[in-house]
Protein backbone atom coordinates (compact mmCIF):
# COMPACT_ATOMS: atom_id res chain seq x y z
CA UNK A 1 0.00 0.00 0.00
CA UNK A 2 1.62 3.32 -0.83
CA UNK A 3 1.94 5.79 1.19
CA UNK A 4 -0.42 8.98 0.79
CA UNK A 5 1.93 12.75 1.11
CA UNK A 6 0.05 13.09 4.21
CA UNK A 7 1.29 10.06 5.67
CA UNK A 8 4.99 10.65 4.07
CA UNK A 9 4.64 14.12 6.13
CA UNK A 10 3.34 12.83 9.62
CA UNK A 11 6.33 10.27 9.31
CA UNK A 12 8.79 12.89 8.92
CA UNK A 13 8.00 14.31 11.22
CA UNK A 14 7.44 11.75 13.96
CA UNK A 15 11.16 10.95 12.97
CA UNK A 16 12.33 14.69 13.77
CA UNK A 17 10.89 14.42 16.52
CA UNK A 18 12.21 11.26 17.71
CA UNK A 19 15.67 13.04 16.83
CA UNK A 20 15.48 15.78 18.78
CA UNK A 21 14.36 14.07 21.99
CA UNK A 22 17.58 11.70 21.63
CA UNK A 23 19.29 14.70 21.11
CA UNK A 24 17.63 16.78 24.07
CA UNK A 25 18.22 13.33 26.08
CA UNK A 26 22.02 13.08 24.99
CA UNK A 27 23.00 16.57 26.00
CA UNK A 28 21.01 16.68 29.20
CA UNK A 29 22.92 13.80 29.80
CA UNK A 30 26.04 15.25 28.82
CA UNK A 31 26.16 18.54 31.18
CA UNK A 32 24.09 16.93 34.15
CA UNK A 33 26.80 14.10 34.98
CA UNK A 34 30.15 15.88 35.80
CA UNK A 35 33.70 14.21 35.43
CA UNK A 36 34.44 12.44 37.97
CA UNK A 37 37.68 13.95 38.31
CA UNK A 38 40.22 11.37 38.73
CA UNK A 39 38.32 7.73 37.83
CA UNK A 40 40.00 5.09 39.26
CA UNK A 41 38.53 1.36 38.67
CA UNK A 42 38.19 0.13 42.44
CA UNK A 43 37.84 3.15 44.43
CA UNK A 44 35.44 5.65 44.27
CA UNK A 45 37.12 8.97 43.88
CA UNK A 46 35.69 11.90 46.27
CA UNK A 47 37.45 14.93 46.01
CA UNK A 48 41.69 16.07 45.63
CA UNK A 49 43.69 19.32 46.50
CA UNK A 50 47.42 19.49 45.60
CA UNK A 51 48.18 17.81 48.64
CA UNK A 52 45.75 15.46 49.78
CA UNK A 53 43.32 12.83 47.81
CA UNK A 54 39.97 11.26 49.35
CA UNK A 55 38.90 7.95 47.81
CA UNK A 56 36.10 5.45 49.30
CA UNK A 57 37.50 1.83 49.52
CA UNK A 58 35.09 -0.54 46.65
CA UNK A 59 33.27 -3.43 47.95
CA UNK A 60 36.38 -6.00 49.41
CA UNK A 61 37.96 -5.58 52.61
CA UNK A 62 41.69 -4.47 50.62
CA UNK A 63 45.45 -3.95 51.99
CA UNK A 64 46.99 -1.02 51.08
CA UNK A 65 50.60 -1.87 49.61
CA UNK A 66 51.87 1.21 48.37
CA UNK A 67 50.64 4.82 46.47
CA UNK A 68 52.51 6.46 43.63
CA UNK A 69 53.63 9.07 46.22
CA UNK A 70 52.78 10.23 49.69
CA UNK A 71 51.16 8.46 53.04
CA UNK A 72 48.24 6.54 53.55
CA UNK A 73 45.66 6.79 56.60
CA UNK A 74 45.42 3.07 56.98
CA UNK A 75 47.13 0.17 55.90
CA UNK A 76 43.55 -1.89 55.56
CA UNK A 77 40.42 -1.11 55.00
CA UNK A 78 36.88 -2.37 55.06
CA UNK A 79 34.29 -2.05 51.98
CA UNK A 80 32.97 2.10 51.50
CA UNK A 81 35.78 2.90 54.27
CA UNK A 82 36.87 6.11 53.36
CA UNK A 83 40.92 6.36 52.91
CA UNK A 84 43.08 9.69 52.46
CA UNK A 85 46.26 9.79 50.86
CA UNK A 86 48.22 12.78 52.04
CA UNK A 87 51.61 14.74 51.90
CA UNK A 88 51.50 14.72 48.41
CA UNK A 89 52.57 17.36 45.48
CA UNK A 90 50.36 16.83 42.76
CA UNK A 91 49.64 18.88 39.70
CA UNK A 92 47.53 18.95 36.96
CA UNK A 93 47.05 15.96 34.85
CA UNK A 94 49.86 14.22 36.97
CA UNK A 95 48.55 10.40 36.96
CA UNK A 96 48.31 9.00 40.74
CA UNK A 97 48.00 4.92 41.74
CA UNK A 98 47.18 2.96 44.73
CA UNK A 99 48.59 -0.76 45.23
CA UNK A 100 46.68 -2.86 46.86
CA UNK A 101 45.45 -6.70 47.81
CA UNK A 102 42.03 -7.69 48.02
CA UNK A 103 41.14 -9.64 51.39
CA UNK A 104 42.21 -13.30 50.78
CA UNK A 105 43.92 -12.78 47.58
CA UNK A 106 47.92 -11.96 47.48
CA UNK A 107 47.98 -10.61 43.75
CA UNK A 108 49.03 -6.83 44.06
CA UNK A 109 46.67 -4.87 41.87
CA UNK A 110 46.89 -1.28 40.59
CA UNK A 111 44.63 1.22 40.19
CA UNK A 112 45.33 4.67 38.56
CA UNK A 113 43.51 7.63 37.82
CA UNK A 114 45.05 11.42 36.42
CA UNK A 115 44.45 14.23 37.92
CA UNK A 116 42.59 17.12 36.70
CA UNK A 117 41.67 20.58 38.31
CA UNK A 118 38.97 22.89 38.41
CA UNK A 119 39.81 26.23 36.88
Amino acid sequence: MPLTPEKKSNLNLLLVFLLFLVAVIFFKWMFTNPDCGPCFSYFKYIDHTNNQINVINGDKSVELVKVSEGTVSIPAAEPGYKITFSSLTLSEGKKFWIEYKLKGDEKVRRDSAVLHFPE
